[in-house]
């Protein structure tokens, strides 16, 4: 059910990062490296486990969108749950710099800046009453996101 669930999309990140935690001094190692490079490569060593970081991130997004959807909670402080997760994703991205190319660095911040600024404007279509501008910020979430992509 949803518990065995829940834990199993939990277990998997902590124990990947407890893994390579443990296994810190291995990670040059070409038979270490062969098995679970992929996890970490692109990562500074000091943020060998970040992947487990962003698992979790899309995990607790996932769950804010699922589980307060199906409560009586309105849908502005399931976004404004949304966007706490987002901010503290930006914060810890910005204090951590996990890539060892800046460039990737610099497409994980624009990434999490056009989601956090998407669902920022999505708060005015979760009213009733639309404001004129409906346009303009659909507008906006579009440019953004393919400004994004591009």
């Amino acid at each position: 059910g949803i518990p065995g669930l829940l834990l199993f999309a939990l277990l998997i990140p902590i124990a990947l990062a407890w893994h390579l935690g443990r296994n810190y001094a291995r990670l040059d190692e070409p038979a270490f490296l062969a098995r679970y490079g992929f996890l970490y490569e692109e990562y500074h060593h000091y943020a060998c486990a970040w992947e487990s970081v962003v698992l979790l991130r899309k995990l607790f997004l996932s769950a804010v969108m699922v589980f307060l959807s199906i409560t009586s909670i309105n849908r502005g402080i399931q976004v404004l749950t949304a966007l706490a997760i987002l901010g503290a994703a930006i914060v810890a991205h910005l204090l951590v710099r996990p890539f060892e190319m800046a460039r990737l660095d610099m497409l994980e911040q624009m990434s999490l800046y056009a989601t956090t600024l998407t669902l920022f404007l999505s708060l005015f279509f979760t009213y009733n009453e639309v404001p004129r501008g409906y346009m303009a910020f659909s507008l906006v979430i579009v440019i953004v996101n393919a400004i994004t992509i591009a």
